[in-house]
Parts: C-alpha cells; sequence; structure tokens
C-alpha cells in the first residue's frame, strides 16, 4: 500500500489488516515507517528519492 502513513491510507491498512491480509506498506521516509508498522503493516518500504 503506498502512502501508508496518510490519514485515508491508515484507515485502509487497517481494514485489510484486521481482515488478515499481509500488508506492505510504502512511506517516504523512516519517520512514517512507525506509524504504518501501528497500523499493521507487515513490512514497510522507504521509497527514498532515488526511488522515484
Amino acid at each position: 500500500m503506498m502512502g501508508a502513513a496518510g490519514g485515508t491510507a491508515t484507515a485502509a491498512l487497517q481494514v485489510v489488516a484486521g481482515l488478515g491480509a499481509n500488508v506492505i506498506a510504502g512511506v517516504a521516509d523512516e519517520t512514517q515507517s512507525a506509524s504504518a508498522r501501528e497500523a499493521g503493516a507487515m513490512q514497510v518500504v522507504v521509497l527514498d528519492k532515488g526511488f522515484q
């Protein structure tokens, strides 16, 4: 899930994780990875500027 630290994506992440999905979250930087994990992401990928 891209943009997993944003409000809508966080809500969606919580729903699909609650349904048992193995969610891989994409976030902009390391500071956002904690919120994605708290919302239910099993794996978090930090998408730095080199990736874009």
